[in-house]
C-alpha cells in the first residue's frame, strides 16, 4: 500500500462585489500561524497580485490548511 499526503493553504478572499475567490497554495511552510497568514493576505490584497471581473480583492473572508492523505490498494 502506498500512502500519500498533500498538504495545501488555502485563501479565501472578497472581490468588492462580495464574491469569494479562492487561492490555494502547494506544499506551505510549516508552523503557519494567524499572524504570518494574514500579513501575507495583505500583501497580496495591497499589491493587486489578483483581481476579478469586479475588481482587486478587497479582504481576506477565511484561510485554512487542507491536509488529504490517499492509500492506493494494490490488487
Amino acid at each position: 500500500m502506498i500512502t500519500t499526503k498533500t498538504t495545501t493553504l488555502q485563501l479565501e478572499f472578497v472581490d468588492p462585489a462580495g464574491t469569494a475567490v479562492t487561492y490555494a497554495l502547494k506544499d506551505p511552510k510549516d508552523g503557519l500561524d494567524r499572524a504570518a497568514v494574514e500579513a501575507a493576505a495583505k500583501n497580496i490584497i495591497d499589491t493587486k497580485v489578483f483581481a476579478t471581473k469586479d475588481g482587486d480583492l478587497a479582504s481576506l473572508k477565511e484561510s485554512r490548511i487542507v491536509t488529504r492523505q490517499v492509500e492506493s490498494i494494490d490488487a
